[in-house]
C-alpha cells in the first residue's frame, strides 16, 4: 500500500512538472510577442530610417547597461536586437550595435519570412555557463511582403528551471511526509484489522 502511494504521487509530481515548464514556456512566449510588439510600434515604425533606432530604443528601455528605466527594468532579463534581413545589429540591449548576430534557426526562419521560435538551442553566457534559451524572432516586412527587418528576443530558462526546482523539493517533501503518515496510519490500524481476521480463523479450525 506504502509502495503504491509513492508510486501515484511521483507519477502525479512529474506531470504537475510538465504542465508548469509547459505553461512556464507559454507564458514567456506571449512575454516575447508582446516585447516584440512594442518595439515594433514605438521603434521601427516611427523611425525614418535604422539610424534613428538607436535613440528611440534607448527612449523606450532606458539606457543600456544600469542605466534603464522602468520599461528597460521590467523586460531586463530579455535580450531585444533589431536586425536586418542579412542579420546586421541595428539596435540591441546589449549594446551591441554592427556586426553579425550569431544567426540559428530561429532567425533563419524569420529571414524566409516566418516567425521562429524554439526552447531547444543553448548559448553560452559571460560566465561560460551554457544556458538553454527561448527564443522568439518576428520579421518586419514591407508593403510588398519583404523582409525588412527582424526583431530577435531571448531569454534564457533559468527562472523556469528555478521554479520547477521549487516545485520538484515541494513534491518530494509532500512525499515523504505522506509515506510516514501512510506507515504511522497502516501500523496503526493493522492490530485491529489482522486481529479479527486471525481470530476468524482460529474459530474456524476448532
Amino acid at each position: 500500500y506504502i509502495t503504491l502511494v509513492f508510486i501515484v504521487m511521483i507519477v502525479n509530481g512529474t506531470i504537475m512538472l510538465v504542465g508548469v515548464r509547459e505553461s512556464e514556456i507559454k507564458n514567456w512566449n506571449n512575454t516575447l510577442k508582446e516585447v516584440i510588439l512594442m518595439t515594433k510600434e514605438n521603434v521601427i515604425d516611427t523611425s525614418n530610417q535604422p539610424s534613428d533606432f538607436d535613440e528611440k530604443f534607448k527612449s523606450l528601455f532606458g539606457s543600456y547597461g544600469r542605466d534603464k528605466n522602468l520599461m528597460g527594468a521590467i523586460v531586463q532579463d530579455i535580450r531585444i536586437f533589431i536586425l536586418s534581413p542579412g542579420g546586421y545589429i541595428h539596435v540591441s540591449t546589449e549594446g551591441r550595435v554592427g556586426g553579425v548576430v550569431d544567426t540559428n534557426n530561429v532567425i533563419i526562419q524569420a529571414m524566409n519570412g516566418d516567425t521562429g521560435f524554439s526552447t531547444s538551442n543553448r548559448r553560452l553566457d559571460d560566465k561560460g555557463k551554457n544556458k538553454r534559451l527561448i527564443e522568439l524572432a518576428e520579421p518586419i516586412k514591407d508593403e510588398n511582403d519583404n523582409v525588412e527587418y527582424i526583431v530577435y528576443t531571448r531569454v534564457d530558462q533559468e527562472e523556469i528551471m528555478d521554479s520547477l526546482l521549487r516545485m520538484s523539493k515541494s513534491i518530494s517533501i509532500s512525499a515523504v511526509v505522506a509515506l510516514v503518515l501512510a506507515g504511522v496510519i497502516g501500523f496503526a490500524f493493522s492490530g485491529s484489522l489482522i486481529d479479527p481476521i486471525l481470530n476468524l480463523t482460529e474459530r474456524s479450525k476448532n
